[in-house]
């Protein structure tokens, strides 16, 4: 998988994850931030908590911060996802 950042500032982060036939996110958590993940091409499935869908190009997908996520590219062809986080203010961030 491939992540190139598109462009930072000091309130938003915008990725392009690129995933080749068969590559996958493995389960993770992010606690700082809620992400918006956008899939412009191809086709993932993709867990949130414990929800799996397979989910195509033009799907919008919100994942809370501590929620756990990890994305699989089943096809053969390229996924390309677009991912948009801000790190959450002190309050709002859970206690580790």
């Amino acid at each position: 998988m491939l992540r190139s950042q598109i462009f930072k500032t000091k309130h938003l982060t915008t990725d392009l994850l690129c995933f080749e036939g068969g590559q996958s996110l493995k389960p993770q958590k992010n606690t700082e931030s809620d992400k918006v993940y956008f899939i412009l091409e191809g086709k993932a499935r993709f867990t949130v908590g414990r929800t799996t869908r397979e989910q195509p190009a033009g799907t919008l997908i919100l994942v809370k911060a501590g929620q756990e996520h990890g994305i699989i590219n089943l096809a053969d062809q390229r996924l390309i996802i677009m991912v948009f986080f801000a790190k959450l203010p002190p309050e709002n961030q859970k206690k580790k």
